[in-house]
Formats: structure tokens, C-alpha cells, sequence
């Protein structure tokens, strides 16, 4: 019987604590925490909102050029265009 409740307490134990213990990110300190570090880096390669917007823009402008165009060629050249713009 006294076996049997220690390894029913430790087990609850062990349960309630290694969340606690696996949320601390002071024993992984290169990591670093993604919200706040990552998110607003300029050195990630990010660019800011207003350029992603305005190149979102851009993108969405050429590919209704090409859905609107009648000509095969010019269609195809602004698809490219547009797989381009997608890559930068």
C-alpha cells in the first residue's frame, strides 16, 4: 500500500512541476523568445508593414493585369513578372 501512494504522489508531482520547469526559458538563453525579438528584427531580412503592403499591392496590380489581358504573350510576361515579384 505505501509503495502504491508513492508512486501515485510522485507522479502527480511530477506531473503538476515539469510544465513549470519546461515554460522557464532561463535554461535556453540562445533561443530567445519569438514574439517580441524575431518578430521586429531588422536584421532577420523582414521588411517593415508599409513595404509588405506596398509590395502586396504591386503583386495583386499584375496579376489582374494579366488576368484582364487578352494577348497570350503580354499575359505570360506579367505571370512571370508576377512569380518575380512573389520571389523578391
Amino acid at each position: 500500500m505505501n509503495l502504491k501512494y508513492l508512486l501515485v504522489t510522485g507522479t502527480v508531482c511530477f506531473v503538476m512541476v515539469f510544465p513549470t520547469v519546461q515554460a522557464d526559458d532561463r535554461h535556453h538563453p540562445a533561443q530567445g523568445r519569438m514574439s517580441g525579438q524575431a518578430a521586429s528584427s531588422p536584421a532577420m531580412g523582414m521588411m517593415n508593414m508599409e513595404q509588405m503592403q506596398g509590395q502586396m499591392q504591386s503583386m495583386q496590380d499584375t496579376m489582374s493585369r494579366a488576368q484582364n489581358t487578352d494577348d497570350m504573350e503580354e499575359r505570360m510576361r506579367l505571370v512571370q513578372q508576377h512569380m518575380t515579384q512573389m520571389h523578391a
